[in-house]
């Protein structure tokens, strides 16, 4: 009975782990690191080998702090793989802060792995019923850019929301044709994850809006509450109880998926159609 127990653990743990391993290696998380310090570094500043895999020191640092511009701040004067540096000292330096095998005088060509992009595809291929293939493009709304943006939309972009990953879709086949745009939404809020992701077609008009992890409620009905965005665009209206129904008592998170797709369909309409 116990050994049974221990099993079932450890797969909720590897379960867990799985998915905190898909949130760190979003490309967005890895281009708050640009925004932050004006360059890009690889998936292997927070992974031991490449986006996707477990978390290095400095990548479990990242997550235990909140996955933001803060949590970088916060993890600039440690010395996180241990190597005499400085977090901080190896950024400016462009070595490794995760890596004690590279240092600022010996950084290393890690850097030259970000080619290598972590594509979520068992995320994105949710989202169609089709094969499909995907290619990745990025905006960047500096605080300017991004002040407008609200102004325009009515809501608070997040720090993620600021260096948008667009992933470019198209059907199987020769030659390939592209059928529409992704973008993927997710939160971390007192530890618990909200991760989705919505797919407009070339028009930008919604084709699907998908949430793929959410700890409000084990069980939500969140296929007929996500239906009611089909061919919603950038100049619909994603008000809850006027323009859409929320889920049963859950009105402010249904709000909350609500947002994340008015701004996401704004997002890819003036940002990721033109990619």
């Amino acid at each position: 009975m116990r050994r049974g127990w221990l099993v079932n653990l450890a797969l909720v743990s590897l379960f867990v782990l799985a998915i905190f391993s898909s949130v760190l290696s979003f490309p967005s998380k890895w281009r708050l690191f640009e925004l932050k310090y004006g360059y890009r570094t690889s998936c292997n500043a927070c992974h031991i080998n490449g986006g996707g895999t477990e978390n290095n020191d400095y990548g479990e640092g990242f997550h235990h702090q909140g996955e933001n511009l803060a949590a970088l701040a916060a993890l600039e004067n440690l010395d996180s793989d241990q190597d005499g540096f400085s977090n901080i000292e190896e950024i400016k330096a462009k070595s490794n802060p995760g890596d004690p095998r590279s240092t600022p005088k010996s950084p290393g060509n890690f850097r030259s792995q970000q080619e290598a992009e972590f594509v979520p595809k068992k995320l994105l291929e949710k989202l169609f019923t089709v094969p499909v293939t995907f290619q990745i493009s990025y905006a960047t709304l500096d605080s300017g850019r991004a002040q407008e943006f609200q102004k325009q939309v009515g809501l608070k972009l997040t720090e993620d929301e600021r260096v948008p990953t667009f992933y470019q879709v198209y059907s199987t086949g020769s030659p390939l044709e592209k059928i529409g745009t992704v973008l993927l939404f997710f939160e971390m809020e007192n530890h618990k994850h909200l991760m989705g992701g919505v797919a407009c077609d070339t028009t930008g008009k919604i084709t699907k809006l998908a949430v793929f992890k959410q700890q409000v409620k084990k069980g939500l009905p969140l296929a007929d509450f996500t239906k009611q965005f089909l061919g919603k665009n950038a100049k619909s209206e994603f008000k809850i109880g006027q323009d859409l129904k929320a889920i049963p008592e859950f009105t402010t998170f249904s709000q909350k998926v609500a947002d994340y797709a008015k701004k996401s369909v704004y997002l890819i309409s003036q940002f990721g159609l033109k990619s």
